[in-house]
């Protein structure tokens, strides 16, 4: 579906927002999350002497650290890369790297510190608020009119299409 109206082209308006949040302002905000849960982690160990503090924190960054690369090459997606599968895989990656991501990083650290990290009213916030992030911005993908007057259907389709003209 697209939209006769040049001005909602490109990658401006919210869909810049979106690709600004994606690149800058959530990994800023991520590395600055994790080196404050890092601090607090190792605080917390001193206290209680937890045996796999060291392999705890480095597993803090490292999935920290991955989430970072799945943000940042989302989000240069969204900005390079003018197909429609691209919103399709913009919208996967915010679930992915939101809520889904935050469930398994609390099973994951829980596990490794030998807690049950689900049950908190911390880890219902830790989901509830990268869930509802994921959720506005796929509305937003999916009902935008700068979206879909800037990622056109993949040129792999148009091929078949015409190929299919061809033979009719």
């Amino acid at each position: 579906m697209s939209y006769n109206d040049d001005q909602l082209r490109g990658v401006g308006g919210w869909l810049a927002f979106l690709v600004i949040s994606l690149m800058a302002l959530g990994p800023l905000r991520l590395l600055i999350g994790t080196f404050g849960e890092v601090a607090e982690v190792e605080a917390g160990g001193a206290v209680v002497n937890i045996p796999n503090l060291g392999f705890i924190t480095a597993s803090i960054w490292v999935m920290a650290l991955a989430r970072l690369g799945m943000m940042i090459f989302t989000g240069w997606r969204l900005n390079r890369d003018f197909r429609r599968s691209t919103v399709k895989f913009a919208i996967i990656m915010l679930w992915l790297i939101g809520p889904v991501w935050s469930v398994v990083e609390l099973l994951i650290l829980g596990a490794l510190a030998g807690v049950n990290t689900l049950v908190s009213a911390s880890a219902v916030g830790a989901i509830a608020q990268p869930g509802v992030y994921a959720l506005v911005w796929t509305l937003y993908l999916i009902m935008s009119k700068r979206v879909a007057n800037t990622y056109d259907e993949d040129p792999a389709a148009d091929a078949a299409t015409e190929l299919a003209d061809v033979f009719e």
